[in-house]
């Protein structure tokens, strides 16, 4: 599993780094309140141009595979079992291609 923060800079451009999940007794993460749980079949080489998010939010993988394109040229596979932290509520945003049609699930932060 892998942790993916996708963060917007004063500039407006969209870049990610590659996190951890903060645990605590070594077995949980500390609760954060959301605002809805949405479930969500992306379809086969769905595509979504660039684009902000309204919200920060997490993107759950749970049986898609997609490719996420930020505004600086990079690009980053999330595949079944990762998770991606999203704040680039600002700026150009991100793209989002899926390479293996599946299920995910947003979690926007209340």
């Amino acid at each position: 599993m892998k942790l993916v923060h996708v963060f917007a800079t004063p500039d407006g451009e969209s870049h990610f780094e590659l996190s951890a999940l903060e645990w605590i007794d070594g077995r949980r993460t500390e609760a954060l309140a959301a605002k809805s749980v949405m479930f969500i079949n992306r379809a086969p080489n769905e595509f979504l141009d660039f684009h902000p998010v309204g919200n920060p939010q997490y993107v759950l993988y749970l049986t898609v595979k997609v490719e996420i394109g930020l505004s600086d040229g990079t690009s980053v596979i999330l595949e079944p079992g990762d998770v991606m932290h999203v704040e680039d509520t600002h700026g150009k945003g991100h793209t989002s291609r899926v390479l293996e049609p599946g299920v995910c699930v947003f979690v926007p932060f209340a």
